[in-house]
């Protein structure tokens, strides 16, 4: 894969540079030939060909490529299953524009009473989006009022394609439901459809919880996680770990394949209890 696109944009560069070299063509050179114009018309021809070849032609390739993906997708199924089984699955497969790649979560566990502690957790992720439409896109988080959760910033990481930022979010109640509130950034992102080395969006997330000592977090994310990391940094008197599927190795745990949107990455603790 990655030797045919250097090859396809090798072709259109060279298109360019030879579309660019019959342009700079002087009438001296030319003079011996009778069509001067139909070279000029043709390294118009060319450049033209290669521009639409170089920054065009992805864009067309994956929008052809999931409309013909989703007219085919309910016969990959089979006619099996229930209408609405089909459709949840659907939904699932091409609903998803916005996935995230390489999460790495932070967190470190700060005894703040006798019973309780303060975990102050980090999350820094790539947003991608799979597909050929810019989405808009802003930073949230939703926190159960039982958490006692304190959100500090969203950011973005600055690169060629964004302006980086640090924003404290602003927090409101869920109208929907009065056990949860709402954390949000004052600023929407226009997400570019993702090309390998071109567009890249580096975002984070810092929040606080105080919970019992002996007790445990769920981190959700609204959106499809590959590569999720986890660290978890405690208290010598804490034992603390990360739920199946999770592989641990020192004090970090990783998910080999996808976390979806909905499901849990439990981290849990408890005091040690000492040795006689």
């Amino acid at each position: 894969m990655a030797w045919q696109v250097v090859r396809d944009c090798a072709l259109t560069f060279s298109l360019i540079i030879f579309g660019f070299s019959l342009l700079l063509l002087t009438e001296d050179v030319l003079k011996c030939w009778h069509y001067i114009g139909l070279v000029k018309a043709l390294g118009d021809a060319l450049v033209i060909a290669g521009v639409l070849g170089l920054f065009v032609e992805p864009f067309l390739k994956r929008k052809l490529l999931k409309e013909a993906a989703e007219g085919v997708f309910e016969y990959i199924l089979g006619f099996d299953l229930e209408p609405a089984i089909r459709e949840r699955l659907k939904q699932i497969a091409f609903g998803q524009s916005l996935y995230i790649r390489d999460p790495h979560l932070l967190f470190v566990l700060e005894r703040s009473s006798q019973n309780s502690i303060q975990i102050s957790c980090t999350v820094d992720f790539e947003l991608r989006n799979a597909s050929p439409n810019t989405v808009a896109y802003t930073q949230s988080f939703i926190a159960d009022r039982a958490d006692f959760t304190e959100v500090q910033e969203f950011s973005l990481e600055p690169n060629h394609n964004s302006i980086g930022y640090v924003l404290v979010p602003i927090r409101r109640n869920d109208p929907t439901d009065q056990d949860t509130e709402i954390w949000e950034s004052q600023k929407t992102l226009q997400i570019m459809p993702h090309i390998e080395g071109a567009t890249r969006y580096r975002l984070g997330l810092k929040f606080k919880i105080t919970a019992s000592d002996d007790f445990y977090y769920n981190y959700v994310s609204a959106r499809p996680m590959i590569g999720a990391t986890v660290r978890i940094l405690a208290p010598a008197e804490f034992s603390a770990s990360v739920g199946s599927p999770a592989m641990q190795k020192g004090d970090q745990w990783y998910f080999p394949g996808v976390v979806m949107n909905g499901e849990k990455i439990t981290v849990r603790w408890h005091p040690v209890k000492p040795t006689s």
